[in-house]
C-alpha cells in the first residue's frame, strides 16, 4: 500500500494507492489510522482553538454563529467515526487470521507472546481512537486525539473571528455609504 501525503495551503490531501484488503498489514493499518487522525487534528487546529476560560456549552453557542465551521466539524467527526469502525473491523479480521496462522504454524511460546503484545498495542491505540471518535460524533464536539487529557477545541480560531469582524465592518461601512448617497439624491 502506498500513501502519498500533500500539504497545500494548510489543506491536507492523501492518496492511497495499491491497497489489497486481504494483505493489509498492521503497518498499513496504523498508516490509515494516523492519516485520518492527522487530517482531523490539522483541520481542528486551523479552524478552532482551546480556551480554558470557556466551557463546552459556550462552544455550542458559538457554533451557531459559524455554521460552515460547524458543518465541517460534523462531517469530519462522521468520517472519523466511520473510518474507526472500518479499522476495528480490519483489526478483528487481522486477529482472526493471526489466530489461524498461529494455530497452523506454532513454533513456541514466543510466537504467541509477540502476537498478543502486538495485537494489544494496536487494539489499545484503536479503541482509544474509537472512543474519542464516538464521543466527538455523538456530541458534535472537536475532541483532540493528541492532548494528554480529554480536551475539546471549544472556540473558533481567533484569526477567523478577526476576518469575520473585518468583513462585517466593511459591509456596515458600505451600507452606511449607500444610505448617505441615497439621502443626497
Amino acid at each position: 500500500m502506498d500513501i502519498y501525503v500533500k500539504h497545500k495551503e494548510q489543506e491536507f490531501f492523501a492518496i492511497i494507492k495499491d491497497i489489497d484488503i486481504k494483505k493489509i498489514s498492521n503497518e498499513d493499518f496504523l498508516k490509515i489510522k494516523n492519516l485520518v487522525e492527522i487530517y482531523r487534528e490539522r483541520l481542528f487546529i486551523r479552524l478552532l482553538d482551546v480556551d480554558k476560560d470557556l466551557s463546552e456549552e459556550d462552544y455550542d453557542e458559538e457554533m451557531e454563529e459559524y455554521p460552515r465551521i460547524n458543518n465541517k466539524v460534523k462531517e469530519t467527526n462522521e468520517l472519523f467515526y466511520y473510518i474507526n469502525i472500518f479499522l476495528i473491523g480490519i483489526l478483528i479480521s487481522n486477529i482472526i487470521v493471526s489466530l489461524f496462522v498461529i494455530s497452523r504454524f506454532y513454533l513456541n511460546d514466543l510466537t504467541i507472546f509477540i502476537s498478543i503484545s502486538n495485537t494489544m498495542l494496536i487494539a489499545d491505540k484503536q479503541f482509544k481512537s474509537f472512543f474519542v471518535a464516538r464521543k466527538s460524533y455523538k456530541e458534535n464536539k472537536a475532541y483532540s486525539m493528541y492532548m494528554t487529557k480529554m480536551i475539546t477545541y471549544n472556540t473558533v480560531d481567533h484569526d477567523i473571528k478577526v476576518k469575520r469582524a473585518k468583513r462585517k465592518r466593511k459591509r456596515q461601512r458600505r451600507i452606511e455609504r449607500e444610505l448617505r448617497e441615497e439621502e443626497d439624491f
